[in-house]
Protein backbone atom coordinates (compact mmCIF):
# COMPACT_ATOMS: atom_id res chain seq x y z
CA UNK A 1 0.00 0.00 0.00
CA UNK A 2 1.12 3.53 -0.83
CA UNK A 3 -0.32 6.78 -0.31
CA UNK A 4 0.35 10.31 -1.38
CA UNK A 5 -1.08 13.29 -0.68
CA UNK A 6 -1.37 16.12 -3.26
CA UNK A 7 1.63 18.50 -4.62
CA UNK A 8 2.16 20.88 -2.86
CA UNK A 9 4.85 23.14 -0.96
CA UNK A 10 6.48 19.89 0.26
CA UNK A 11 6.10 17.95 -2.72
CA UNK A 12 8.66 20.02 -4.42
CA UNK A 13 11.80 19.00 -5.90
CA UNK A 14 15.46 19.99 -4.44
CA UNK A 15 16.95 18.46 -7.07
CA UNK A 16 16.20 21.16 -9.95
CA UNK A 17 18.07 23.86 -7.09
CA UNK A 18 20.92 21.48 -7.51
CA UNK A 19 20.88 20.01 -10.87
CA UNK A 20 24.08 22.30 -12.24
CA UNK A 21 26.63 21.32 -9.81
CA UNK A 22 30.47 21.58 -10.81
CA UNK A 23 33.28 19.52 -9.77
CA UNK A 24 36.62 20.75 -8.79
CA UNK A 25 37.43 21.25 -13.06
CA UNK A 26 34.70 23.35 -13.26
CA UNK A 27 32.76 20.51 -15.54
CA UNK A 28 29.32 19.71 -14.91
CA UNK A 29 28.74 16.60 -13.25
CA UNK A 30 25.40 14.56 -13.15
CA UNK A 31 23.30 15.54 -9.91
CA UNK A 32 23.53 12.98 -6.97
CA UNK A 33 20.67 13.35 -4.22
CA UNK A 34 21.30 13.90 -1.01
CA UNK A 35 18.38 11.15 0.83
CA UNK A 36 18.02 11.00 4.41
CA UNK A 37 16.74 7.47 6.08
CA UNK A 38 15.97 7.53 9.47
CA UNK A 39 16.21 3.92 10.69
CA UNK A 40 16.78 2.42 13.60
CA UNK A 41 17.28 -1.17 12.13
CA UNK A 42 20.42 -1.91 10.46
CA UNK A 43 18.93 -4.82 8.09
CA UNK A 44 16.24 -2.35 6.98
CA UNK A 45 19.39 0.42 6.21
CA UNK A 46 21.27 -2.33 4.25
CA UNK A 47 18.13 -3.02 2.53
CA UNK A 48 17.34 0.48 1.50
CA UNK A 49 21.58 1.28 0.51
CA UNK A 50 21.45 -1.62 -1.59
CA UNK A 51 17.91 -1.00 -3.78
CA UNK A 52 19.57 2.54 -4.33
CA UNK A 53 22.09 0.76 -5.92
CA UNK A 54 20.27 -1.76 -7.49
CA UNK A 55 17.66 1.01 -9.21
CA UNK A 56 20.46 3.11 -10.18
CA UNK A 57 19.78 6.53 -8.23
CA UNK A 58 22.77 8.35 -7.64
CA UNK A 59 22.21 9.03 -3.81
CA UNK A 60 24.33 10.46 -1.22
CA UNK A 61 22.37 8.42 1.66
CA UNK A 62 22.81 9.68 5.02
CA UNK A 63 21.36 7.68 8.18
CA UNK A 64 20.06 8.43 11.44
CA UNK A 65 19.01 5.86 13.76
CA UNK A 66 16.85 8.03 15.88
CA UNK A 67 15.15 11.19 16.43
CA UNK A 68 18.00 12.75 18.34
CA UNK A 69 20.54 11.74 15.74
CA UNK A 70 17.94 13.09 13.15
CA UNK A 71 17.74 16.90 14.46
CA UNK A 72 21.98 16.25 15.15
CA UNK A 73 22.16 15.31 11.36
CA UNK A 74 19.58 18.45 10.79
CA UNK A 75 21.93 21.13 12.05
CA UNK A 76 25.16 19.68 10.84
CA UNK A 77 24.69 19.02 7.09
CA UNK A 78 25.22 22.61 4.80
CA UNK A 79 22.52 21.46 2.08
CA UNK A 80 19.21 20.93 2.65
CA UNK A 81 18.16 17.25 1.66
CA UNK A 82 16.20 16.40 -1.62
CA UNK A 83 14.16 13.65 -0.03
CA UNK A 84 13.71 12.36 3.44
CA UNK A 85 12.83 8.78 4.14
CA UNK A 86 11.12 7.95 7.87
CA UNK A 87 10.70 4.66 9.72
CA UNK A 88 7.96 5.55 12.41
CA UNK A 89 8.89 2.97 14.80
CA UNK A 90 11.92 4.78 16.00
CA UNK A 91 13.29 4.44 19.51
CA UNK A 92 13.07 7.46 21.96
CA UNK A 93 10.64 9.84 19.77
CA UNK A 94 8.78 8.19 17.50
CA UNK A 95 8.37 8.77 13.79
CA UNK A 96 5.15 10.78 14.08
CA UNK A 97 6.62 12.98 16.27
CA UNK A 98 9.99 13.63 14.28
CA UNK A 99 7.44 14.41 10.92
CA UNK A 100 5.88 16.96 13.59
CA UNK A 101 8.69 18.84 14.59
CA UNK A 102 10.09 18.64 11.09
CA UNK A 103 7.06 20.19 9.70
CA UNK A 104 6.68 22.62 12.44
CA UNK A 105 9.50 25.28 11.36
CA UNK A 106 12.80 23.24 10.81
CA UNK A 107 14.58 24.75 7.67
CA UNK A 108 13.69 21.21 6.16
CA UNK A 109 9.61 21.73 6.56
CA UNK A 110 9.17 22.00 2.70
CA UNK A 111 11.18 18.96 2.45
CA UNK A 112 9.37 15.90 1.05
CA UNK A 113 8.81 13.23 3.47
CA UNK A 114 8.13 9.38 2.61
CA UNK A 115 7.12 7.59 5.76
CA UNK A 116 8.57 3.91 5.46
CA UNK A 117 6.86 1.26 7.64
CA UNK A 118 6.16 -1.76 9.02
CA UNK A 119 2.32 -0.39 9.95
CA UNK A 120 -0.49 -1.23 7.96
CA UNK A 121 -2.98 1.57 10.18
CA UNK A 122 -5.33 3.00 7.99
CA UNK A 123 -5.61 5.50 10.83
CA UNK A 124 -1.75 5.69 11.12
CA UNK A 125 -1.29 6.25 7.25
CA UNK A 126 -4.04 8.95 7.72
CA UNK A 127 -2.07 10.47 10.13
CA UNK A 128 0.79 10.68 8.56
CA UNK A 129 -0.07 12.28 5.39
CA UNK A 130 -2.43 14.86 7.80
CA UNK A 131 0.92 15.92 9.47
CA UNK A 132 2.67 16.71 6.19
CA UNK A 133 3.84 13.54 5.12
CA UNK A 134 4.36 12.98 1.20
CA UNK A 135 3.81 9.88 0.81
CA UNK A 136 3.02 6.76 2.94
CA UNK A 137 4.44 3.00 2.19
CA UNK A 138 4.30 -0.15 3.94
CA UNK A 139 7.61 -2.00 4.44
CA UNK A 140 8.02 -4.49 1.17
CA UNK A 141 8.41 -8.08 2.55
CA UNK A 142 10.66 -8.85 -0.40
CA UNK A 143 13.76 -7.52 -2.02
CA UNK A 144 12.15 -6.35 -5.30
CA UNK A 145 9.86 -4.48 -3.33
CA UNK A 146 12.26 -2.22 -1.77
CA UNK A 147 13.99 -1.68 -5.49
CA UNK A 148 10.66 -0.91 -6.88
CA UNK A 149 10.53 1.40 -3.94
CA UNK A 150 13.42 3.15 -4.61
CA UNK A 151 12.79 3.37 -7.79
CA UNK A 152 9.45 5.48 -7.18
CA UNK A 153 11.33 7.66 -5.43
CA UNK A 154 12.78 9.24 -8.47
CA UNK A 155 9.65 10.98 -9.09
CA UNK A 156 10.92 13.10 -6.09
CA UNK A 157 13.74 14.33 -7.59
CA UNK A 158 12.61 15.02 -10.86
CA UNK A 159 10.06 17.46 -9.54
CA UNK A 160 7.17 15.09 -10.00
CA UNK A 161 4.47 12.81 -7.84
CA UNK A 162 5.63 9.65 -6.46
CA UNK A 163 5.58 7.53 -9.50
CA UNK A 164 3.91 4.20 -8.76
CA UNK A 165 1.11 2.39 -10.00
CA UNK A 166 -0.91 2.24 -6.31
CA UNK A 167 -1.88 5.81 -4.58
CA UNK A 168 -4.41 7.19 -2.66
CA UNK A 169 -4.53 11.22 -2.29
CA UNK A 170 -5.17 12.66 0.90
CA UNK A 171 -8.09 14.73 1.08
CA UNK A 172 -7.52 16.11 4.76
Amino acid sequence: MLATRPSGPSGRSWARSHANRRNDNDEETPPVADLILIEDNPGDVELMRTALEEAGLRASLHVAEDAPRAFTLMSTLERIPDLVVLDLNLPRVSGRELLTRIRDGSRWRDVPIVVLTSSESEHEMESCLHLGASAYKVKPALFDGYVAFARSLVGYLSGSRLSVAHERSCTS
